[in-house]
Parts: C-alpha cells; sequence; structure tokens
C-alpha cells in the first residue's frame, strides 16, 4: 500500500513539473504573440484586441458553469464503477449545458454592447469575439474530458502549446502577408486558432475515450451536476475577473485605447510572476495535503515559510530586471510602449506579493475555509475595481491609475490571506497541543 501511494505521489509530482514546464513555454510563445501583434498593431489597436481577449476569457470561465472542474471527479468514478449510463449522460448533458450556456451568454453580451454603445470600438471587435465563445468554451470542457481519460499529457501539449505556436505563426502570417493590420484582423485570428484547437481537442477526446461509453441509454442527475458545478466555478470565476480587471475596466470605459496596449504589454510581462506562483503551488500542494493528514503543524509551518523564503528570492530578481531593463524589454512590443516602465515596476511589485503569498488562499481552503476565501476574494474584487473606475488620482494617465490601484488591491488581498493563514496555523497547533494533552491526560 505504501508503495502504492509512492508511486501515485511520483506521478503527480512528474504531472505537476510537466505543466510547470509546459506553462512556461506557453507563456514564452504568448509574450511572442504579443510582441509581433504589437508590432503590427500598434498600440491603438492592440488594445482593442487585449480587452477583447479578456473579456472572452472572463466568460469562458463562467460558461462553463464548473462541470469541465466536476468532469474530474464524475467521470472518473463511472469508469472505474463500470457506469456507462451515467457516463453518457453526463457527457452529452454537459455538452450541452456549456454549448448553450455560452451561446445565450455571447447574445447577451452582444445585446449589452450594442444597448450601451459604451465600449467605443467602431468596428465591434468585442461583439467579433462573442462569436467565437462556445467553440473556446467547449474546448475548456474537452480538455478535462482528456485528463479524466487519461490523456492528461497530449491535451495539455494542445492546450499549452500547439494552441500559442498557431497563433504565433497566424500572427507572423498576417504581418508578414498583409499591409495593414487592424484588431478586427488579430480577433478573427485569435478565434480561429481556437477553432482549430477546439478540433484537436474533440479528436483527442473521442479517441481517449472508452468504447463502453457509446450506446443510446441516458442516465443523468441534472439538479445534481449543475448544484455541483456551480459551486466549483465560483472562486476560479472571481480570480478570473480580478485578473482580468485592469484591461475591462478601462478598455470598456475608457476612449484612449492606445493606453490600454500599452497596459496589456504591462500586464503580459509581469504575469510571468503569477505563471511561477501556479507552477509553485501545484507543486507544493501534494506535500502540504499529506502534512495535513498527518496533522504535522510544525512541518506545515516550516514548508510555508520555505516556500516564502524561495520566492522572494525570485522576485528580488526580476525585480531587478525590471527597474534595470523594463524599458527596453518593452520596447520590443513597439516603441510607443516604452511610456510604461514606471507601470510595470508598480505591477511587478503587486506580482511578486501574489507570488510570495500565493499558498495563502490553498491553505486556507486545505483547511476547508473555503467560504472565507472566496468571501475575501470577491470583496477585494470588487473594491479594487471600484477603486479602478472611481477613484481619481491626480496628474496621472488612466492606464498608471488603473495599474496602481490594481497591484494596491493584489498586495492587500493577498496580505490579508497570508495573514489569516497564519492565524488558522496558530489554530492548528493549539488543536494539536489540546489533542497531545488529552491523549497524555487518558
Amino acid at each position: 500500500m505504501d508503495r502504492l501511494h509512492q508511486s501515485h505521489a511520483s506521478e503527480d509530482r512528474q504531472r505537476a513539473v510537466l505543466v510547470t514546464l509546459l506553462s512556461f513555454l506557453s507563456y514564452g510563445l504568448m509574450l511572442g504573440v504579443g510582441i509581433v501583434l504589437g508590432r503590427a498593431l500598434g498600440a491603438g489597436d492592440y488594445g482593442h484586441y487585449s480587452t477583447a481577449v479578456a473579456l472572452a476569457s472572463v466568460i469562458t470561465t463562467g460558461a462553463t458553469l464548473g462541470l469541465e472542474k466536476l468532469a474530474l471527479r464524475e467521470l472518473p468514478a463511472c469508469f472505474e464503477q463500470g457506469d456507462w449510463d451515467r457516463a453518457r449522460g453526463f457527457l452529452v448533458f454537459a455538452t450541452v449545458v456549456v454549448v448553450v450556456t455560452s451561446v445565450l451568454v455571447g447574445l447577451l453580451t452582444m445585446a449589452i454592447l450594442w444597448c450601451t454603445r459604451s465600449w467605443n470600438y467602431p468596428e465591434h471587435y468585442l461583439m467579433l469575439m462573442m462569436l467565437f465563445l462556445p467553440v473556446m468554451t467547449l474546448f475548456m470542457f474537452l480538455l478535462e474530458v482528456c485528463t479524466a481519460c487519461e490523456r492528461f499529457v497530449s491535451s495539455t501539449i494542445v492546450y499549452r502549446v500547439v494552441v500559442p505556436c498557431t497563433l504565433l505563426i497566424g500572427a507572423l502570417l498576417l504581418m508578414h502577408f498583409s499591409n495593414k493590420q487592424s484588431a478586427r484582423d488579430a480577433v478573427v485570428l485569435y478565434g480561429c486558432v481556437w477553432v482549430v484547437g477546439g478540433a484537436l481537442m474533440l479528436a483527442l477526446a473521442l479517441r481517449g475515450l472508452p468504447r463502453q461509453i457509446l450506446g443510446r441509454r441516458l442516465v443523468t442527475d441534472s439538479r445534481q451536476w449543475l448544484g455541483e458545478g456551480l459551486g466549483f466555478v465560483g472562486y476560479s470565476l472571481i480570480m478570473s475577473l480580478f485578473a482580468s480587471s485592469p484591461l475591462l475596466v478601462l478598455g470598456l470605459s475608457h476612449p484612449n485605447k492606445s493606453g490600454v496596449g500599452v497596459m496589456s504589454a504591462v500586464l503580459q510581462i509581469g504575469n510571468l510572476l503569477l505563471i511561477v506562483a501556479t507552477a509553485t503551488t501545484r507543486l507544493y500542494a501534494p506535500r502540504m495535503s499529506r502534512l495535513l493528514v498527518e496533522h504535522d503543524v510544525p512541518a506545515q509551518q516550516r514548508l510555508l515559510r520555505r516556500r516564502a523564503l524561495g520566492m522572494s528570492m525570485v522576485c528580488g530578481v526580476f525585480m531587478t530586471l525590471v527597474v534595470l531593463f523594463g524599458k527596453p524589454i518593452l520596447g520590443l512590443f513597439g516603441p510607443e510602449f516604452e511610456r510604461g516602465a514606471s507601470s510595470l515596476v508598480v505591477y511587478s511589485i503587486g506580482t511578486s506579493l501574489n507570488l510570495i503569498f500565493a499558498f495563502a488562499p490553498w491553505y486556507l481552503q486545505f483547511r476547508k475555509r473555503h467560504t472565507l476565501v472566496l468571501a475575501l476574494t470577491g470583496v477585494g474584487t470588487a473594491l479594487t475595481m471600484g477603486a479602478m473606475l472611481f477613484v481619481p488620482w491626480p496628474d496621472m494617465p488612466a492606464y498608471e491609475r488603473v495599474v496602481l490601484w490594481y497591484s494596491v488591491g493584489l498586495i492587500l488581498l493577498f496580505i490579508t490571506l497570508r495573514m489569516l493563514a497564519v492565524l488558522e496555523l496558530r489554530r492548528a497547533r493549539r488543536e494539536m497541543a489540546n489533542a497531545s494533552l488529552a491523549h497524555a491526560e487518558a
């Protein structure tokens, strides 16, 4: 049994390392896409494109209704028990719900944009992006279906490598063969790449599903599946909204889209630390999970401190590079992007604190404080977006103000989560001491 447990733990570590490497490769490819499109479109049209991508990302996260995460639990259980009718029913139900929901949400978004006319997009780039929303949402659902069908490596490669690489090649071809590129061309390219990726993911899913899944009899539990799926989607949707809030707030409310383009380049460079945060969390999570099972509170505390110390060193190196070479790095996108150097420093400070304390919300959720984390994240997102929209900052360009308030919100949120994680550690220590005392008295 111990040997089997060690084998599963080793497999989890290998998967975490693979995801980490592919995440960095994906980041590099998407940074290349940003540089090519930034130079081809200019800051103004690049701002249009970035806002459309940010809006699609947030809507896609919510339109799945959490059913893609539920698939990771539901399908393997059905396969293990041989309950093919239920597995078939879940796949049909979830696919229909995901597609219909994305179509309805896309139409609703288009109607709101059409009625308000607040987006300042002369060629309706946001509405054009909504046409590709069903494909993008179905892609994210099929990604987890492939994972549930033991196609984790191939599906992750499609998501992290094939799609960004195809987008980069398409951007290079667009730059080479088109004399005057526009945001509309970039949005169409982005959507077509997701269509290609969706076709590949569908082929992987069909190939990975067991043959027994073929049949006509369906067993569905729609009310339970929807309820559990919505429970999964809350935190992911709020975090996606929080991450995209600078682009959405500035892109939808400010007529100067060149500032949005500059801010998008700043966010894309600074997001390297967010990739590191996600990757290291995946690496530390299995170890923390075992320590929680063993009730080894001192080891949990050491693990949190060791990770924070290591990430502080990473942040120090990154901040040094940003301060010394921020302007030339932004210049890769084009000369007009260089004015965002000071905003890059500010944003990097926020993402550095995020990286150092990124494990705090995970630890709180491991300790079954899901509601607390969800509530704090939701309040933090609302307050940060409110500050971006309504709190002015004298003599400061709009994109610098938005980046500043976003960084302040990010810092305050993760410092608060870190403090709560420390309090939870102290509570766990007291529980362990009381349990030891009761055992000694017995």
